[in-house]
């Protein structure tokens, strides 16, 4: 009876210990608990539930572990978990070892290595297959090697967004079935050719019969467009995603360009236009898992034969061998080969300018500024300076003064005022310079002709006499502004005093001319001569101005967009005889 009462007694003082330590240790015991689940390498426990970071990456998250409901807020996730699983270590943004569902809310993005995957989620034990995840959010996977992994249960779309770009995988879901509600999918097709059918999401009807229009599937494989190539230098590199689906299009063409390889395999000779000598050589590193560090560097051999533009069409290759195996191609693809050796090209400068857009627009690879290139750098022939805004100065006879401004952001080239060369300059490469545009891939003109104007060309300023024109004449004796269509018979003297312009306004149809007032003994008045040709050899007009002190003047009724030139000189009268000074420089002008 003792030792009954004694045990009822520590029963009742043990019970009454426990209720008054029972929150501290209920407390304690629930500070201990964690869920099986982890995101972005942090596991979630009772602690953290209600308000769950990771490193590295931004926003949260919260677990009800109640309703079993794991929610993002604006989430970005960059680390994994890396557990053990039937022997293999998987890793995962998002970890989940369950026996019950889970549902997933929110904004969440994974931007996770190519070695693992955004979402895994597997039952703790096959006593527990059969369970769902369902997503209910917005879920954006960019370049993870994964998508998302579910093992003996079921995968629900309820709403949302989900978009998935993955290296080898979109979905996969094993031992249950795919299902959708108001939800849509977009997924980027991996990377690599061989998709196992167990995870290819073209399969999704099989796991659910659910409507083709939930999913898109944007393939990386097939026909990726126009793609050219240019082999304007020695050596072109392509990366990435270029170079897997360049190779690809030369390497499976129907009647194959491939010539040789190396025992590697790394290397191969191409032959373009089936003459049994190797045109081009591509050394190729492949990565079908990682993209990103495929490389291709493509090299024009010295003994091609081969110049223009090789089309490589739908129509030349064995699609069905490539679509079969999901390898991406290019239709057409188009590899250009310049032309070296273009010709002789004669440039008329005897109009004041030229256009040499139709030089290098015929050969985009620019023989025309090689030529001078080459013949500056290797012949040392004639000196080119830059100036802003993309100005070249050409001096072609070396001796020190400009002779043509190449303006090479509208193909134009304009006669310098300090031109000394006369008559044609012709230029040709040597043949050092010849062997380095070869070398170096550069097309190159193997005679170039420049024809300036010549010393005695009339109308030019640098005519002692000016010859009486046999158009029309109309002539003032009254002292006022007079517009004539040709110039006034006289005799040039030397000595005589000139002027020259000030100030050139452009206006709408218009021009305002100012000059310099001349005050010498015997002076009356100004002669303007303006014209669309510089050499004034043409449709030239002349305004006589018979007042010394009136020092502009405003011509009308021009032709709009146009440029014009405009000269100036002093006049003075012997008796009934004209006399005239020098042309002053010609300037020019484009009328608004």
């Amino acid at each position: 009876m003792k030792h009954i009462r004694a045990f009822i007694t520590n029963l009742v003082l043990l019970t009454l210990a426990l209720c008054l330590f029972s929150g501290g240790k209920a407390v304690a015991r629930a500070s201990l608990i964690a869920y099986r689940l982890w995101i972005g390498g942090t596991q979630v426990t009772y602690d953290n539930r209600n308000r769950i970071t990771w490193p590295n990456g931004s926003g949260y998250a919260t677990y009800d572990s109640d309703k079993h409901i794991l929610t993002f807020y604006d989430a970005i996730i960059t680390t994994t978990t890396t557990e053990e699983i039937s022997g293999e270590s998987t890793k995962a943004g998002v970890y989940a070892n369950f026996t019950t569902d889970l549902t997933i809310k929110g904004d969440v993005t994974f931007e996770l290595p190519k070695d693992s995957c955004g979402i895994y989620y597997k039952t703790l034990d096959h006593m527990y297959a059969g369970r769902t995840v369902t997503i209910d959010g917005n879920i954006t996977m960019k370049e993870s090697g994964g998508g998302i992994w579910i093992d003996d249960s079921n995968l629900h779309f309820k709403s949302g967004k989900t978009s998935i770009k993955s290296a080898n995988m979109a979905v996969a879901v094993r031992g249950g079935k795919i299902t959708f509600e108001d939800s849509e999918m977009i997924v980027t097709e991996p990377e690599v050719y061989q998709i196992l059918t167990k995870v290819d999401l073209k399969c999704i009807a099989t796991y659910s019969g659910s409507p083709a229009n939930k999913v898109t599937i944007e393939k990386k494989y097939g026909n990726k467009g126009t793609y050219t190539i240019q082999l304007t230098s020695p050596s072109v590199v392509l990366r990435g995603r270029e170079a897997l689906t360049a190779f690809y299009t030369a390497n499976y063409v129907k009647k194959s360009m491939l010539v040789g390889t190396d025992s590697d395999l790394h290397n191969f000779v191409f032959d373009l236009n089936s003459d049994g000598i190797g045109d081009i050589k591509a050394e190729v590193t492949l990565d079908t898992y990682d993209v990103s560090r495929s490389i291709m560097v493509i090299n024009v051999l010295d003994e091609c034969t081969y110049s223009g533009d090789f089309i490589i069409d739908e129509k030349d290759l064995k699609l069905d061998f490539l679509n079969g195996s999901k390898l991406p191609y290019y239709a057409p693809m188009i590899i250009k080969i310049p032309q070296l050796n273009n010709g002789e090209c004669t440039l008329d400068m005897t109009g004041g300018e030229a256009d040499i857009s139709a030089f290098y627009c015929a050969n985009p690879y620019d023989p025309f500024y090689n030529t001078l290139y080459w013949v500056e750098q290797i012949d040392h022939a004639l000196t080119t300076t830059y100036s802003e805004p993309r100005f070249y100065e050409l001096d072609v006879d070396n001796n020190g003064t400009p002779d043509i401004i190449l303006k090479d952001f509208d193909g134009k080239c304009i006669l310098h005022e300090s031109n000394s060369v006369h008559g044609d300059k012709v230029i040709v490469l040597s043949n050092a310079a010849k062997q380095k545009c070869i070398k170096e891939r550069n097309p190159y003109f193997s005679k170039l002709t420049i024809k300036f104007p010549k010393a005695d060309t009339p109308g030019s300023e640098s005519d002692d006499t000016d010859k009486p024109s046999t158009s029309a004449v109309t002539t003032s004796n009254t002292d006022t502004q007079v517009e004539i269509n040709a110039e006034e018979p006289g005799k040039l003297d030397k000595t005589q005093k000139g002027t020259s312009f000030t100030k050139l306004k452009a206006g709408k149809k218009s021009i305002t001319l100012s000059w310099k007032k001349q005050n010498a003994k015997g002076i009356k008045g100004y002669e303007i001569q303006y014209s669309m040709d510089k050499s004034f050899k043409k449709n030239v007009k002349t305004v006589t101005i018979n007042k010394t002190k009136t020092t502009s003047k405003t011509i009308k009724k021009l032709t709009s967009k146009k440029k014009y030139y405009v000269r100036i000189r002093t006049f003075r009268k012997k008796g009934a005889e004209k006399l005239y000074s020098k042309w002053s420089k010609t300037k020019n002008v484009k009328v608004k």
